[in-house]
Order: C-alpha cells, then sequence, then structure tokens
C-alpha cells in the first residue's frame, strides 16, 4: 500500500511493494526499500538515517557558516567603501544570520518573513502545517524542501533588510 511503513518504490516502473517484500531486487525492476520509513510523505529531517537530516543537520549549516565567512572576509571593503555604518550593516548582518544557524541546528520553529512578495504564500504554507500538525513549524519537521527553499529566503530578507 501507498505511505505504509517499509514500502519499497520501484525505479524503474510505477510498481511498490508491501511491507512483507523488502527485498532490494525483484525480478525485472530495482527496487529502493525504505523498510521502517514512510516512503510516499514529504521527507523531513525528523528520520536521522535520511538524506533530509543529513541535509539539514549538515549541509544547510555548513552553507550559512560559508555565507556567514565570505561576509566577514568582506567586510574591510565595505568599510573602505561605506565607512562605519557600513561596517554596523556588516555586524548585523552577520548576527542575523548566525542567529538563523543557531535556529536552524536548535530545531526553532520557523519564523514569519517580514520582507517580500511572496509574505502571503509563506504564512499559508505556515498556518497549513500548524492545522494538520497542532504545532509550528520547525527545521527538522517540515518537509527539508520547504525548509531548504525557507533557508535562501531567509538569506535573502537578512541582506536586504539589514
Amino acid at each position: 500500500p501507498l505511505g505504509t511503513q517499509g514500502s519499497c518504490i520501484a525505479v524503474e516502473h510505477s510498481n511498490y511493494c508491501s511491507p512483507s517484500n523488502t527485498s532490494m531486487f525483484n525480478s525485472d525492476t530495482t527496487n529502493l526499500c525504505t523498510e521502517g520509513y514512510p516512503s510516499l510523505r514529504r521527507l523531513s529531517a525528523k528520520h536521522r538515517e535520511t538524506f533530509a537530516f543529513k541535509t539539514i543537520s549538515e549541509r544547510l549549516p555548513k552553507i550559512l557558516t560559508q555565507v556567514i565567512d565570505t561576509i566577514h572576509k568582506k567586510s574591510g571593503d565595505v568599510e573602505k567603501e561605506h565607512g562605519k555604518e557600513g561596517t554596523d550593516d556588516v555586524k548585523a548582518i552577520i548576527h542575523h544570520l548566525s542567529e538563523l544557524r543557531y535556529e536552524l541546528q536548535t530545531d526553532k520553529p520557523l519564523t514569519p518573513f517580514v520582507w517580500g512578495n511572496d509574505l502571503v504564500l509563506w504564512q499559508d504554507a505556515f498556518k497549513e502545517y500548524q492545522v494538520k500538525r497542532s504545532k509550528e513549524p520547525s527545521w527538522f519537521q517540515c518537509s527539508w524542501l520547504l525548509v531548504e527553499c525557507y533557508l535562501y529566503r531567509r538569506i535573502a530578507e537578512v541582506l536586504k533588510t539589514r
């Protein structure tokens, strides 16, 4: 059945196997089995053995660190061109991006955006999550794709509003 524990997804065909059929290979298709994990639900970082967990717990913090490091390395150029005001802006940006990394690594709730023409779309996504799950969306509980898009959107907001 679709979306059950222990399902297998056929790579070459649109076949699905039941929880009792967890062999890695069928006679005519190659199956990816995910014993103990929901196969057709949105992938989130709440399952430690998944791509989503590795993405949220390792890759995204590294990306944020690289962004922070790059901004820090350019801070001298900003100071030369914009003076103390530019330096203050760089410090504020680094501070907000460091806070963002902390929120990510500690599975804090996703905070609403304050800037951009897509605010309603994000608000609707957050409301839908809250209605379905009776809790706020957070980094390790939401779909990894939503979280990854959210991260880049937050970076853009920090750079635009600081």
